[in-house]
């Protein structure tokens, strides 16, 4: 019998902070990058050496969700440190973790609410940028 794997899509997905669940409508940014430097050695001209620059900064996690009229939400608090790593799990189809991504050291970067507009029946949506340092894919 043969193992098929099945792809993840992204509209399956759950935000935690340790016993928090909360459900996000976006969110992106998960990226991992270095910078690189090149090193031509004297006296070989056809070969340079390839080193890696240190980590310069934090990354940036950006979050969208509809706003309730009363529910905690700790991404509120502006400049705080969120007391437990940030968990994203990308869900299969039949909702069990697919993959799960972790971030460490997170800091609430900012809060932005969408417009107010008195002639139309939109949905107001919050936008949290979380800082973080480092994650981990399993």
């Amino acid at each position: 019998m043969a193992l098929t794997l099945e792809l993840l899509t992204g509209f399956r997905f759950i935000v935690s902070i340790g016993p928090l669940q909360m459900g996000f409508q976006q969110l992106s940014g998960i990226s991992r990058q270095i910078e690189l430097e090149t090193y031509q050695e004297g006296g070989l001209n056809g070969f340079v050496h390839i080193f890696s620059k240190p980590i310069s900064g934090a990354a940036t996690l950006t979050m969208e969700k509809g706003v309730y009229p009363v529910a905690y939400n700790p991404f509120y608090m502006v400049g705080e440190r969120l007391p437990y790593p940030l968990i994203v799990m990308l869900l299969t189809t039949d909702g069990i973790p697919g993959k799960t991504y972790t971030f460490n050291d997170c800091i609430i970067k900012k809060w932005q609410t969408g417009n107010f507009h008195a002639t139309e029946n939109k949905l107001i949506i919050d936008t949290f940028e979380v800082g973080y340092t480092d994650f981990f894919v399993v």
